[in-house]
């Protein structure tokens, strides 16, 4: 059965990637504001639903990257609709309780347009960790205990008058927030894992799935194959049934590329040139792996492969179109897919 609903969100490209440096954005050479600030505005015209922000300090070519609340602070002044959503918002790289208040702000001055997309923090993070001083936590499990104070920190912040918390890893003392978020009872929480074939969870721990239950509105997915969605759709059903959560409350989430063109000799084209520019890399040579794990294909195709999703539960997602800065596949997608699921 179709879901009601279906909307689909715009990754905005904050960080070059060309040459063989990153490939959600193998044809960005380098970082250029006005030409972001053109395509968030053309987002929004076309019909996304909301713009999305990675949480990185260093990633990419050179590693340069645009820092992820500063950026969506300016987004929300340039859009009047879309909604605002971080990327894996980092917990190691900064104090909850400070998260809380940014939220909040953001919340505010967005008149309530921001997803909170939250995260553990992996093993990949250690290099910007160490580069930038933030402290770096080596096991998995004191990511994800971390993760969880920091989960009951933010909503009291957002729910309480003054909070006062004395945990393993965090302390405050008659803590306010205000003003609280706009969105009642607070923004939505998203939480993501890790796919597909081959990657561990974010957090590299299994305890990833109760803190989705336990605390998750949305639930995301990195690229993943239809299989392999499935899979981590039941081990959340699992928990859920655990903890008494009810499973059809949290909506299901994916984020991953977008590869399309008119037909498949634009689609060789695309290719062709998204190899050239990154000779080295092997992210863009099998293409059974990417038909699984992307959305790759004519409008049609792309369709056919999001239906897949949609059967599954899976309502919401968040696009990296590769071609970019191109804005052919962003509006192709919009003229020919959206559509479909209005």
């Amino acid at each position: 059965m179709t879901p009601t609903k279906v909307e689909f969100g715009f990754a905005l490209p904050i960080f070059p990637g060309g040459g063989d440096s990153h490939p959600r954005t193998p044809l960005l050479r380098e970082l250029d504001w006005p030409l972001l600030r053109n395509s968030i505005s053309a987002s929004e015209k076309l019909g996304f639903t909301s713009v999305w922000v990675a949480d990185h300090v260093m990633l990419g070519l050179n590693n340069s990257i645009l820092e992820c609340w500063t950026t969506l602070s300016a987004i929300a002044a340039i859009s009047s609709r879309l909604r605002l959503g971080t990327i894996h918002l980092y917990n190691l790289f900064r104090n909850p309780s400070l998260v809380a208040k940014m939220a909040s702000t953001l919340d505010n001055i967005s008149s309530g347009r921001l997803d909170f997309f939250v995260d553990p923090g992996h093993a990949g993070l250690k290099e910007e960790c160490v580069a930038y001083g933030f402290p770096w936590i080596e096991r998995d499990e004191e990511r994800i205990e971390r993760f969880d104070e920091a989960l009951q920190i933010t909503k009291r912040m957002w729910t309480e008058e003054t909070v006062s918390f004395e945990g393993r890893y965090y302390t405050l003392k008659n803590a306010t927030c205000n003003p609280k978020p706009v969105q009642k009872p607070f923004p939505p929480i998203w939480i993501g894992t890790m796919g597909g074939e081959g990657w561990n969870d974010a957090s590299g721990s299994e305890r990833i799935f109760g803190l989705i239950a336990k605390y998750a509105d949305v639930w995301n997915n990195t690229p993943a194959s239809v299989k392999w969605c499935a899979g981590k759709l039941q081990r959340i059903k699992d928990e859920c049934l655990s903890a008494g959560r009810d499973y059809s409350k949290i909506v299901k989430s994916l984020e991953t590329q977008v590869i399309i063109a008119k037909n498949h000799a634009g689609l060789d084209g695309l290719m062709k040139q998204i190899r050239s520019h990154n000779p080295k890399a092997t992210f863009y040579r099998d293409e059974t792996q990417l038909r699984e794990m992307y959305l790759y294909g004519t409008p049609d195709e792309c369709i056919e492969r999001i239906n897949e999703y949609v059967e599954l539960g899976m309502t919401r997602f968040i696009l990296w179109f590769v071609d970019f800065p191109s804005d052919e596949g962003m509006k192709l997608f919009a003229d020919h897919v959206l559509p479909k699921f209005r």
